[in-house]
């Protein structure tokens, strides 16, 4: 027994655990290296007592002693220490008695395994583990971790939600069972690059088929997901829906493909009635004004000139429409009238195709309280449109009838129809349908658009239905009626007496054609003209001629027609001079600043004869 003492006293001094071996009293009988550098202590500790050496070890290690020296062996696991210095010990430990040659408890051997940084690293990787399962459950960015046979392993709660189905779903299914069927060779081959380690990973975009049958645009970031011995079992894709980036790519592209065929179509459009135009002036240019044919001609020119203008001020209405700027002059108005004035506007397109138009009409006035140029010209656009592509000698009907508290106004053709597809789409701006029509113009893709805006601003919808190509249209138009109070009468039309009208006029611009054309008409109309066409010979012209009305064109070089109205506001001859700017523009800026520079009035070129002949009218006669 004595050399088994000695054996265990030597195992202890040299075991590179920390261990420490102890009679009854507690006292050191022998320490390994580990146990006194753990402790900082020396060899001179063999013989004294432990609680000696260090006396501030706590009651309940003295109680495991105690049970120890009576005989029984005790041990625990991740034991926590909070240390005097404020630092915490980790520590496996086990105390058990020895027993002396006699049989009896000579003493004890405690033994410690210090597992602090074991303990720290463990926890730091519990804590990692936390994160990554919050990361992975609550992340926004699908994630989806596979075999390499496709078979789910692991998806969190954006990829499910992504593609439409279960966990559990996910885990009856393959990879491939969700990808869209004609993007699945490409992502086959890019899969086959990464098994073969030619890439390390990829991006690629493709479709998925959600659960429900909708496909969806998702970017993808594949990887190698590799385990602990290096080997690439799993696959880790990170998934984006990127669906509304592509459609508003999609819509751009078509937005860009519209451009361009709008441009293309505007300088048709534009060519057109310039054709007619240059061959009446040519005929005039070589064949004089007594011409035969001068009066023909003269109609000609002023339909194509018509046409012009409607066009332009068509792309200025879709500008004020697309800044929300069109404002309504509502009045009570009968709809009679407002359709005869659609069917004289689109009555040329339809007599050049030898269509034939029925009107039918309610028995009884319809009154609304509308817009009624506004509405004439949303009729107009929609009969227009029937005339286009309707072929020629085809059939238009406009019918009007009554519905409750609203009336409904439909124009319907024998024309070429509509496809599924394209109902609706044909209200957008810019719109074109196919020409399968030898004699069909397009236009600019703007009337209806126009049409629909007009129509919600009244508060009424525009509908179209066709049954398919060839089989016709109809655009149906619902407007609320003016339901007038009882006892209400029609106000009777004023009779309008024309007062004498002004004598003396100055023109102003630059644009000699412009500006002579312009005098030649006024001076028809029995006007006394001069012209200026500058800012300057405009000062010189107002205080010489003293006009009592003055048009000003705005975009003249050097003094333009801003800087002109305000010099001859200064000037005593243009105190009460009525100025009128004449301008191509006619935005609300454009408007403001006119007025901000003295401008009474606002035209935009070319100035309407009937807008004409009421400002005319409406201007008192000078001295």
């Amino acid at each position: 027994m004595a050399a088994d003492y000695l054996q265990l006293q030597l195992f202890i001094e040299h075991a590179p655990a920390a261990v420490a071996m102890f009679d009854r009293d507690m006292r050191y009988l022998a320490a390994s290296p580990r146990w006194l550098r753990d402790h900082r202590l020396g060899m001179e500790v063999l013989g004294r007592s432990h609680y000696d050496v260090l006396p501030d070890i706590p009651e309940r290690w003295k109680e495991v002693h105690r049970r120890a020296l009576a005989g029984e062996v005790i041990a625990k696991e991740d034991d926590r220490f909070d240390r005097a210095d404020g630092t915490v010990q980790w520590l496996n430990w086990e105390v058990r008695p020895w027993h002396a040659s006699d049989g009896q408890v000579g003493g004890i051997v405690i033994s410690l395994e210090e597992i602090t940084d074991r303990k720290r690293s463990d926890e730091a990787l519990r804590a990692s583990e936390t994160r990554f399962r919050a990361i992975f459950e609550n992340a926004a960015t699908g994630i989806a971790i596979t075999d390499w046979e496709g078979r789910f392993f692991r998806c969190n709660p954006a990829y499910c939600k992504l593609v439409g189905y279960t966990e559990e779903e996910l885990g009856q299914i393959k990879i491939l069972d969700l990808i869209h069927p004609d993007d699945r060779a490409d992502n086959l081959a890019i899969i086959r690059s990464l098994r073969d380690k030619e890439l390390p990973s990829f991006e690629i975009e493709n479709r998925y088929v959600r659960n429900d049958g909708e496909a969806v645009w998702v970017r993808k970031f594949v990887s190698l997901l590799h385990d602990q011995e290096g080997q690439p079992p799993h696959i880790l894709a990170l998934v984006t829906d990127v669906t509304d980036r592509r459609r508003m790519e999609a819509a751009l592209l078509e937005a860009d493909r519209r451009k361009d065929e709008f441009l293309a179509t505007l300088a048709h459009e534009l060519r057109n009635p310039l054709a007619p135009i240059r061959n009446a002036l040519l005929v005039f240019k070589r064949s004089g004004a007594d011409t035969p044919n001068a009066e023909n001609l003269l109609s000609i020119m002023e339909r194509q000139l018509d046409h012009l203008v409607r066009l332009v001020d068509d792309l200025l209405e879709v500008s004020r429409i697309s800044r929300g700027k069109i404002e309504l002059k509502k009045e009570r108005c009968d709809l009679a009238g407002i359709l005869h004035h659609a069917v004289e506007t689109a009555q040329p397109h339809i007599q050049a195709a030898a269509q034939r138009l029925t009107v039918e009409l309610p028995s009884s006035p319809v009154t609304l309280d509308a817009d009624p140029v506004r509405l004439a010209q949303v009729f107009a656009n929609v009969l227009n449109n029937a005339s286009k592509y309707t072929e020629n000698g085809g059939r238009i009907w406009l019918k009007a009838e009554r519905s409750g508290d609203e009336v409904i106004v439909s124009v319907r053709d024998n024309g070429m129809g509509i496809s599924a597809e394209m109902l609706t789409s044909v209200f957008e701006l810019f719109f074109q349908t196919s020409r399968t029509l030898g004699r069909a113009q397009g236009g600019l893709g703007i009337g209806l658009a126009l049409a629909r805006s007009l129509v919600h601003l009244h508060g009424g919808q525009i509908e179209a239905r066709s049954e398919g190509p060839g089989r016709g249209s109809e655009f149906s138009v619902r407007l609320p009626l003016f339901e007038a109070p009882s006892g209400h009468a029609e106000s009777e039309r004023n009779t309008a007496v024309a007062p004498e009208l002004p004598r003396r006029i100055l023109v102003v611009d630059d644009d000699r054609d412009v500006a002579d054309s312009f005098v030649m008409l006024l001076r028809c109309l029995g006007m006394d003209v001069r012209v200026a066409y500058g800012g300057a010979a405009a000062l010189a012209a107002v205080a010489e001629f003293k006009p009592r009305l003055a048009f000003v064109d705005i975009g003249m070089p050097g003094m333009d027609g801003y800087e002109t109205a305000r010099q001859i506001r200064r000037v005593p001859a243009g105190q009460d001079l009525i100025l009128v700017a004449l301008s191509g523009w006619d935005r609300d800026d454009d408007r403001r600043r006119s007025a901000e520079a003295g401008f009474d009035h606002h035209f935009v070129k070319p100035i309407e004869v009937d807008g004409l002949e009421k400002l005319l009218a409406s201007t008192p006669v000078g001295a």
